[in-house]
């Protein structure tokens, strides 16, 4: 069994940002890439929309307001917080940061 909570090496977090070099989230000049972020039954690769909704959601939100974005609770996902949405349904995550984006554009 994968533990979700032990550190993932090096070697892995160099591998991971070359198949998708904008998942990291910056934060006072480090990167962090999020456990939540990797699917387990992939071995712990970025899902393919992972990336999309991180560029998304970048376009209003800086590293620490991309954090509190996916642990927050979402109305758009039924009050689901979107990082434990992605494991179950990415698709929707997608959706819902585009339409999220799209309030904070027009509203």
């Amino acid at each position: 069994m994968h533990d979700r909570n032990c550190p993932v090496s090096r070697e892995a977090v160099l591998s991971i940002v070359a198949v998708t070099r904008n998942l990291p989230i910056e934060h006072k000049g480090d990167d962090f890439i999020p456990l939540y972020a990797l699917n387990p039954d992939d071995n712990d690769r970025p899902r393919k929309e992972d990336a999309e909704i991180l560029n998304i959601i970048r376009e209003s939100k800086d590293g620490r307001g991309l954090a509190f974005w996916f642990a927050g609770l979402n109305r758009f996902l039924g009050d689901v917080r979107p990082q434990d949405f992605l494991a179950v349904n990415p698709e929707q995550v997608l959706a819902t940061a585009r339409d999220e984006i799209s309030v904070v554009q027009h509203g």
